[in-house]
C-alpha cells in the first residue's frame, strides 16, 4: 500500500470514483510535466489525463466499480 499528497484544483461537485492505483501511476510515469490535468464528469465515466503543457498526449482511465 502507498500513498501520495499532491495539491489540487477543482470545479463541480464532489464526486467519490475508484481506480486502478497501478494505471495511475503508470501514466505519472510517462507524463513529465509538474502539472497534470484530470477531468472527471462522474464515477461510471472514464477520466481523461493531459500534461497540462502537452494536449496531444491524452491517457483514458476507467473506473473500478466498488459497489
Amino acid at each position: 500500500e502507498a500513498s501520495a499528497k499532491f495539491s489540487s484544483f477543482k470545479t463541480g461537485e464532489d464526486i467519490a470514483i475508484t481506480f486502478n492505483s497501478d494505471y495511475i501511476l503508470d501514466v505519472l510515469k510517462v507524463i513529465k510535466q509538474e502539472n497534470t490535468i484530470i477531468k472527471l464528469n462522474d464515477p461510471l465515466n472514464p477520466a481523461i489525463i493531459t500534461p497540462d503543457e502537452d494536449k496531444n498526449y491524452v491517457y483514458i482511465l476507467m473506473p473500478v466499480r466498488t459497489d
